[in-house]
């Protein structure tokens, strides 16, 4: 290293460091490990983290970062550090392809703050307190050659938890490489004109964060103002009622997540779901608080589905045996997650179990009975099921805690398999304990009968009152009363 290189260094320890009595800058900080002198942060590989350091008194230390390139980092971790809440134009840095400023309370960024850093790829502007004024088109702007502005190499954006309401229409059109753009967490509300014009000028996204952003709903012709390429799309967080419609048919990963959706209709109604979503391979609808029943059909449309959460959605305690039917011939789903939910049993035809090389369905409160149980361990058994020792009974209550794949023998004995609770008579039991005492009861009567000598039936009601009537019109009665008088 160079003399010229170590100065830089230096002068950058002294203006990154606290306030001290002036004095001349000595060697201080750690080592990296080529043994070149490091400034009073964290040095490690090709990474310069000062995450959490004091902030510097003026903005002057600034032009300490030039020359960084010469010691070999490419990425700088300045989170937490700025000392003002504008952000201005940065020195060149063409090492340095990534830079964070993460919790700096940015409000604003001076115009062309980024087109020294020619090598510039990720940047990290996230958690600060950003509007759409603060990201305006001459803010992410490369340099002027002849009569336009050079393209930023940008190709990961972060833009999340900022106080951004919208975007500016034109605040994406000098970041032609873009792919991964993040917003999440931001009061968007609604995706207006402006932001939907921003979003369709980054021709080359494939990835857009709008998780936590206060959506009850996405543009019908979402797709329209969408870049073709999007293959990601994550929505979780959001206050969406329904699967939304117009999505790109680009799209290979759907984010629903945490969403108040209450019912996955099936695939023949109206207007199914996940129409035209032809190339999707990954879906996520986790942590839905009000998800109850995903009805027959309800994955029509997705012939490349591959994987599938849908776990942690503790209202949900019932998937129609048809919801996946409509797969199609070519049955790509393989991996699936039904973890932590509230089924109490699966339907032996809902998958293709044997394709499976995922399940996860811990955590739920399986009732163990002899069907499912025996169903079970015996087509389960050759599936890679995660955190198999989590499956476990809870009902009924002589099962509760054990685990499913153990159970058969126990739900399957005549006590469980009738539901009678042990220690007391099956319904066999007592069915025949019925008859026998009523055969011996009828035995006993007959018994009687015979021992007893014959008498003349007893007459109640009218048969009684019709002899006691017959008896007065005897000739030998009317006699005896004639006598009597």
């Amino acid at each position: 290293m160079t003399k010229a290189q170590v100065g830089v260094l230096l002068a950058l320890a002294a203006l990154l460091a606290p306030a001290a009595p002036a004095a001349p800058p000595t060697p201080g900080g750690s080592l990296r490990e080529d043994g070149a002198p490091c400034p009073p942060c964290h040095c490690k590989d090709d990474t310069l983290d000062c995450t959490g350091l004091p902030a510097p008194r003026d903005a002057s230390w600034m032009q300490a970062l030039t020359g960084w390139n010469e010691t070999g980092l490419t990425k700088v971790l300045l989170d937490g550090v700025l000392p003002s809440a504008t952000l201005a134009p940065l020195p060149a840095m063409p090492g340095v392809s990534t830079l964070s400023l993460r919790n700096n309370g940015l409000t604003d960024i001076a115009s062309g703050a980024f087109l020294a850093l020619s090598g510039l790829r990720a940047l990290d502007l996230a958690h600060n307190k950003l509007t759409a004024d603060a990201v305006r088109a001459d803010v992410l702007r490369g340099a002027w050659q002849e009569d336009s502005y050079e393209p930023l190499s940008l190709t990961s954006l972060d833009l999340s938890h900022n106080d951004l309401h919208s975007l500016p229409r034109r605040a994406l059109e000098h970041t032609k490489a873009l792919r991964v753009l993040r917003l999440d967490g931001n009061p968007l509300r609604v995706l207006d004109h402006n932001t939907q014009a921003a979003l369709a000028g980054a021709e080359s996204l494939q990835v857009l964060g709008l998780s936590g952003c206060g959506l009850a709903a996405l543009p019908a012709d979402a797709a329209l103002g969408l870049p073709r390429v999007l293959h990601t799309l994550d929505v979780s967080r959001n206050a969406l009622t329904a699967v939304p419609r117009g999505l790109p048919s680009t799209l290979r990963r759907l984010v629903l997540d945490a969403n108040p959706v209450r019912t996955l209709p099936a695939g023949d109604s109206l207007v199914p779901p996940f129409l035209h979503l032809d190339n999707l391979e990954e879906l996520s609808l986790s942590y839905m608080p009000i998800l109850e029943e995903v009805q027959v059909a309800a994955f029509f449309g997705l012939p490349r589905l591959r994987a599938l959460s849908m776990a942690h959605n503790k209202a949900l305690r019932q998937v129609h045996p048809a919801a996946f039917s409509h797969l199609g011939p070519s049955w790509t789903l393989t991996e699936v997650s039904l973890r932590n939910n509230s089924l109490r049993s699966l339907p032996p035809r809902l998958l293709a179990w044997a394709g499976l090389t995922f399940l996860d369905v811990a955590d739920n409160p399986w009732h163990c009975s002899c069907n499912f149980t025996t169903w079970a361990a015996a087509s389960l058994k050759g599936v890679n099921v995660n955190t198999r020792d989590r499956v476990r009974c809870s009902s009924p209550a002589e099962l509760s805690g054990q685990p499913l794949w153990d159970a058969s023998s126990t739900a399957c004995s005549p006590e469980l398999r009738d539901g009678i609770p042990p220690g007391q008579p099956s319904l066999f039991a007592n069915a025949l304990l019925f008859v026998m005492t009523a055969s011996l009861v009828v035995l006993a009567v007959m018994v009687v009968r015979r021992l007893l000598p014959d008498r003349p039936p007893r007459l109640y009601g009218r048969a009684a009152l019709a002899r006691s009537s017959s008896v007065s019109k005897d000739p030998l009665y009317e006699a005896a009363a004639v006598d009597e008088d």
